[in-house]
């Protein structure tokens, strides 16, 4: 008799892990591969900054994830292993405010206005106070328009709101039932016949897009600012948005509201990449959940211990020329080497380069750090960007530790008047000037760095060599503030002041080679990297193999 034999000879329940997971960074479902160009890097480079940028367009995914400001840390960088965490400084990480191109009833309409003291372009204004009286600082619809109002914002170009930023009506505290309540949000890149279209029924080229909420809360009964953010759910550029009120919160007679800003998301974070390659790129991750807990350990604001360790050692200030407060600015390494201004507003913060940057007056404007940055014998390099306003018969300085109050200057970094750059290092009584660089640096901006190694000065402009001289081998070690801007003399007396803006600022006491100039060049201007599309992390997947014998 033939013998039937089924023996079940293995049942093996295995899970297999897709390709990918196992360079995955544990407890993050997102990430996007970051990849440093290698024809932007000319020599190998150890524990670089690398400056990240994330917009609405790039890094789309990030913003759809992250709904609040305060979401920056709940994320990672890792080396190309994807595991190995990188330490990251966040300068920036918000919505960035896009303005029409002129504040006039060409670019902001409504429906209707109370009178020519409440424009709807009134509340588009950054200017216009968020305090007091509403007259002449918010729009306000006609008498009797309580409901049905459209209001158009025409942004000059294309741009992707994710946010919207609001103040509702109020004046002085009261009138806050005035405030517009119920709303839809609409986006088009129609002009004439949809912009100048203002009949509230009229959604013809207009798509509408989703909200957080379709309601704009009412105001505070106090005379104080009182802001709200809505996000938006949108992924495509939009020249004009429109906002169409249908109700307000009781007033039987007018609608208004103080102020609208329409915001495009965006994220720089800046990032100490341990090994940069030459001749092959170099891959990094940023891993990204809403649900993570915030990475506190690598990721860090300006001024904390975790974004301080983007610097390295040789980095002895750093600044990002953003406001700490309307008279200070912060150094970002752990020297604590801070800068105070002149006055309150003494430079102005405003749009730089890269983030914020500071505008300086020509008359006054400077940045004061104390007695601080004597580079002694050291090599050294300072680095800005540079944009001055006009073209002038005067020296702009840039970086300097000069007058003493013992007669000795220390050094000086410049613009000329005839826009190129110069160095003053001096000791012993004696100054070894190097005059004229070989680029200019005019009324956009310039990345602008001098480095230092024992006698020879190197210039730079735009990650290019630009000419080079003979320097002190020492400079005096003075008793007296190292300052952005000017010029501090022994008398207390300051001059030479800048006219533009100034944007970050790095000392570093080592002379940096052109390499590391060239990548940091396409590093601050967004050319150094290239950004992939969003990843989602692989599943485990379960395999039941049953093998048998016949």
């Amino acid at each position: 008799m033939k013998k039937l034999i089924l023996p079940l000879i293995l049942i093996l329940l295995l899970t297999f892990t897709l390709i990918g997971d196992c360079d995955w960074l544990s407890g993050y479902d997102q990430r996007i591969k970051l990849t440093i160009d290698n024809t932007k890097v000319d020599a190998a480079l150890s524990d670089f900054p690398t400056t990240i940028f994330f917009t609405s367009t790039q890094g789309e995914e990030i913003f759809n994830e992250f709904d609040a400001d305060s979401d920056y840390m709940k994320c990672a960088f890792t080396s190309s292993d994807g595991t190995t965490q990188l330490y990251a400084e966040k300068e920036l990480f918000s919505g960035v405010s896009q303005y029409p191109p002129a504040q006039s009833d060409t670019y902001v309409k409504s429906t209707t206005k109370y009178s020519t003291s409440f424009w709807a372009y009134f509340a588009t204004n950054p200017a216009k106070p968020l305090t007091g009286s509403f007259v002449n600082n918010a729009w306000q619809s006609s008498l009797n328009s309580n409901t049905n109002q459209r209001f158009h914002i025409d942004l000059g170009s294309a741009k992707i709101v994710k946010k919207i930023y609001y103040e509702n009506c109020h004046s002085s505290g009261i009138a806050i039932d005035y405030g517009v309540q119920n709303f839809t949000f609409w986006g088009s890149n129609t002009g004439a016949g949809t912009f100048d279209d203002l009949v509230y029924a009229n959604d013809e080229g207009w798509t509408q897009l989703t909200c957080s909420q379709n309601t704009f809360d009412q105001h505070s009964a106090s005379d104080a600012v009182d802001p709200k953010y809505i996000t938006v759910t949108n992924s495509t550029a939009y020249r004009y948005y429109a906002f169409k009120f249908a109700d307000n919160h009781g007033n039987a007679n007018y609608m208004g509201v103080r102020r609208i800003e329409l915001q495009e998301s965006k994220a720089i974070y800046h990032v100490k990449v341990t090994s940069v390659a030459s001749g092959a790129d170099t891959d990094i991750y940023y891993y990204y959940d809403n649900d993570h807990a915030d990475n506190t350990t690598y990721i860090g604001a300006i001024n904390t211990t975790a974004g301080g360790h983007v610097w390295d050692a040789n980095f002895k200030a750093v600044y990002h020329m953003v406001d700490a407060t309307t008279s200070t600015v912060i150094d970002s390494t752990s020297n604590n080497n801070d800068g105070t201004k002149k006055g309150a507003n003494e430079p102005v913060e405003v749009t730089g380069k890269v983030g914020q940057g500071q505008d300086f007056d020509y008359t006054d404007d400077y940045i004061q750090m104390g007695d601080a940055l004597d580079v002694g014998a050291s090599d050294f390099t300072i680095e800005a960007l540079v944009e001055r306003d006009t073209a002038t018969t005067a020296a702009h300085d840039i970086f300097t530790k000069y007058w003493g109050v013992d007669g000795e200057r220390s050094y000086m970094f410049y613009a000329l008047a005839d826009d190129t750059l110069s160095l003053i290092t001096s000791s012993d009584g004696s100054d070894a000037s190097i005059a004229g660089s070989d680029g200019t640096v005019d009324t956009s901006y310039h990345y602008c760095a001098v480095s230092k190694s024992s006698t020879t000065a190197s210039f730079y402009i735009d990650g290019t060599a630009s000419g080079s001289g003979t320097a002190k081998a020492s400079c005096h070690n003075n008793v007296n503030y190292a300052c952005i801007g000017t010029q501090r003399k022994s008398d207390g007396s300051v001059g030479n002041f800048m006219d533009g803006e100034i944007d970050e600022v790095r000392v570093s006491f080592t002379a940096r080679n052109a390499a590391w100039i060239k990548a940091t060049y396409n590093s601050l201007w967004d050319t150094l990297l290239t950004y992939s599309a969003e990843e989602v992390k692989p599943s485990a997947t379960n395999v039941l193999f049953l093998f048998s014998d016949f």
